[in-house]
């Protein structure tokens, strides 16, 4: 299922059996979850960027590793990469709890003036569990 958000982006939503079946055996590419978003991490493990052993991401391949990626602890650029890699989310109904990421409620866009007289717009989004 691919749902249009409100800045144009689709999002695909995968089951928890989809993502479980790319775990990168038998060429299949490598797919985890973090607070319920998917992320296909194949090019990653492969060029190896990872600071760490490649087998502490390959370990969760196909599954959720949300605990142990914060147990862990990451620096903001780490976390910032991986928002590259987000390919979807899961389905409503396979969501865990505790990991919802907040969804965009609300979107208002305003326009104000800047010192030199240009006009400058923002967007802000109205978050909630």
């Amino acid at each position: 299922m691919t749902i249009t958000t409100a800045n144009d982006t689709p999002t695909k939503f995968y089951t928890l059996a989809e993502v479980a079946q790319n775990n990168g055996k038998k060429g299949k590419p490598i797919w985890i979850i973090y607070k319920n978003s998917v992320y296909d991490v194949t090019a990653y493990i492969e060029s190896g960027a990872h600071p760490g052993e490649e087998n502490v991401i390959t370990d969760f391949a196909g599954k959720d590793c949300t605990r142990d990626f914060n147990d862990v602890g990451h620096s903001p650029d780490a976390m910032r990469e991986m928002k590259t890699m987000k390919i979807g989310e899961i389905v409503e109904e396979d969501r865990k709890e505790g990991n919802n990421p907040k969804k965009v409620t609300s979107v208002q866009s305003i326009v104000s003036m800047s010192e030199n007289g240009e006009k400058k717009r923002r967007r802000r989004f109205l978050l909630c569990r």
